[in-house]
């Protein structure tokens, strides 16, 4: 089983619907993760499966971006969406899990485990092949313009790391096959 928190688009766990089941949870569709009560039903809906491969995350990353950092800001990010995540997986103690957010997140949260291009990640995961074909990982171009619809192309992890996340994930020896849905 693998949970999506802030699965915006839902990109980064779109290849393991495969053969897993995939739970996504959104700001847009009404799971305020800010929320005690809203984190308390994430943990409680699956605190017993034992089948918990993969927490991904992906807060937004408007609190930490550098353009912020930049432009007069004071900065001082509200770590409310960050907390509620490190509860979650820390609550339902998956396998591996992932925290993706940009470059300034670093004031914040420390060192990365790995940088995959413009993505940083956190988290407790094997890491990831960085050998991708030219334009696979594309930059994150947000502060380029084009509203709403440029942020969350822009925020989408692209396909092919995801699939990279995926088949390292799924290479690890110790790991059991899936089960049927």
């Amino acid at each position: 089983m693998i949970i999506d928190l802030f699965s915006g688009s839902g990109s980064a766990s779109e290849p393991w619907l495969r053969d897993y089941p995939v739970f996504r949870y959104d700001l847009t569709e009404g799971w305020d993760l800010s929320e005690p009560l809203i984190q308390t039903q994430i943990i409680e809906y699956h605190k017993l499966s034992d089948q918990l491969l993969l927490i991904w995350v992906s807060p937004p990353c408007v609190e930490y971006s550098r353009l912020r950092q930049t432009t007069g800001h004071e900065y001082d990010p509200d770590l409310t969406l960050w907390k509620a995540a490190q509860r979650i997986i820390t609550e339902l103690e998956p396998r591996y899990h992932i925290i993706e957010n940009v470059g300034g997140a670093v004031r914040s949260w420390g060192e990365p485990r790995q940088k995959v291009g413009p993505y940083y990640l956190w988290g407790d995961y094997p890491l990831i092949s960085c050998n991708f074909g030219k334009g696979a990982i594309p930059k994150k171009d947000m502060h380029l313009g084009g509203g709403k619809s440029r942020a969350a192309r822009a925020a989408a992890i692209p396909a092919a790391l995801a699939e990279r996340i995926m088949s390292t994930i799924l290479s690890q020896r110790q790991l059991p096959p899936p089960k049927p849905l």
